[in-house]
C-alpha cells in the first residue's frame, strides 16, 4: 500500500510540472526534485541474523544550482523491514535528512551523471505489539548518480550510495540503491 501511494504522488507530480516545463525550460539549470523507490542493505541487520536487504523504502531530493555544474542538494528519505522472532514480527525503519553538495557532468544534455557528498541526521527504530526502541545518530552519505533524461525536463535517476549512520558510539555500514523521476527546472 505504501509503494502504491508513493508512485501514485510521484505521477501526479510528474504530470503536472510537465505542463509547466515550457515557462521553466529557459537557461541554466535552476533546480531539480527527484522521488524515488530505494533498497538498502544495512551491515548490522545482516551481523544480527535479521538479513541485510530494507526492501521497502524511498528517497525525495531537490537540489539548486550554484553554477550549471554544482548544486546544493537537500535529501529524505525512509526504508523499512518487517522480521519474525519468536513468533513475532519487528518492525524496522530507518529514516534520514541530509544536506550537501553535488557535482554534475553536463558533456550530453540527456545524460547527467553526478556524485554528491550529503551529511545529516538519521531515527532508526524497531518496535513490536507497542514497545519500541529508537536511536538519533549522525548520518555521512557520498554517493552517484545518473539522470538519463526521456524529455527536456523529465528523466529516470540511477542512483547508488554508501551510508555511514553513527549512532551510541557504533559505526554502521549501509549501500542504497534508488531508482526513481527527476524533474529539473530550466534547461541543462
Amino acid at each position: 500500500m505504501r509503494t502504491h501511494s508513493i508512485a501514485c504522488c510521484l505521477i501526479a507530480l510528474v504530470v503536472v510540472l510537465s505542463v509547466t516545463a515550457p515557462a521553466l525550460a529557459q537557461g541554466k539549470p535552476k533546480a531539480d526534485i527527484a522521488g524515488s523507490y530505494s533498497a538498502l542493505y544495512d551491515n548490522e541487520l545482516g551481523n544480527e541474523g535479521y538479513g541485510a536487504w530494507m526492501p521497502w523504502g524511498w528517497a525525495v531530493a531537490v537540489a539548486g544550482y550554484l553554477t550549471p555544474s554544482v548544486a546544493l542538494v537537500g535529501e529524505f528519505g525512509g526504508n523499512y523491514k518487517t522480521v519474525t522472532e519468536e513468533g513475532m514480527d519487528i518492525n524496522l525503519s530507518i529514516y534520514t535528512y541530509q544536506g550537501g553538495i553535488r557535482f554534475c557532468g553536463r558533456g550530453n544534455p540527456k545524460v547527467v551523471p553526478f556524485g554528491q557528498v550529503l551529511l545529516g541526521g538519521g531515527h532508526a527504530s524497531a518496535g513490536a505489539t507497542g514497545v519500541s526502541v529508537s536511536t538519533n545518530g549522525f548520518v555521512v552519505q557520498p554517493g552517484a548518480g545518473v539522470d538519463i533524461f526521456i524529455t527536456p525536463n523529465v528523466g529516470i535517476r540511477l542512483q547508488g550510495d554508501y551510508r555511514l549512520f553513527r549512532a551510541e558510539g557504533t559505526n554502521n555500514n549501509e549501500g542504497r540503491f534508488a531508482v526513481g523521476i527527476v524533474y529539473a527546472f530550466g534547461s541543462r
